[in-house]
């Protein structure tokens, strides 16, 4: 290997250690808010990093919150490949959906949807949770999972428009926002 390029790889690794090490020792008990900025921008840098390489044909010219998601997707474990199904409730019955067809729309607004309406759930898939069971992230779905009961029940609909639409629902996509907001009203 280029010596050059040893060194650039080491030096990269060494910073990230360094940063790495300086969250983990941070009393989470006093400073929760200080390591969650650093742990997420660090995610934020790492993504961005990542895209400009090794992502560079799964995001192309991407917005940074597409970035952000894909990166975690990726390397973030389970959790970051799942929908959330209230932000997908929420942006449909908002009306963020009008560029998927109609039928589309309302079938997305009522995936698995809860059938009180408080903020406890209950499915009619699910026997074994009644009204008393809290929603949790293992209630939501693979974004894989949500595009094929898309298509399967709507053949003529657009995969990548479905599947454009349903990132901004994924939780590496809804940390993003929350973050990016988050610091944006620290700066005001």
């Amino acid at each position: 290997m280029d010596e050059n390029l040893e060194w650039r790889i080491r030096a990269f690794f060494d910073f990230w250690r360094k940063k790495h090490s300086f969250i983990s020792k941070l009393d989470l008990s006093e400073q929760r808010y200080e390591a969650n900025v650093l742990l997420w921008g660090s995610f934020d840098a790492l993504s961005n990093l990542w895209a400009k390489e090794i992502g560079k044909s799964e995001c192309g010219n991407s917005g940074k919150r597409i970035i952000f998601d894909a990166f975690l997707a990726r390397y973030g474990g389970d959790v970051f490949k799942l929908v959330s199904l209230p932000d997908v409730w929420s942006r449909a019955e908002r009306g963020d959906a009008s560029k998927l067809p109609k039928n589309v729309c309302i079938f997305l607004s009522e995936i698995k949807r809860r059938k009180n309406g408080s903020n406890v759930y209950k499915y009619e898939d699910d026997f074994e949770m009644d009204a008393r069971t809290i929603r949790s992230t293992s209630n939501d779905l693979n974004i894989d999972d949500v595009v094929h009961q898309v298509i399967t029940n709507f053949p003529n609909a657009n995969r990548a428009e479905i599947e454009q639409w349903l990132t901004l629902s994924r939780y590496g996509a809804i940390a993003y926002k929350v973050f990016r907001n988050t610091y944006k009203l620290l700066c005001i």
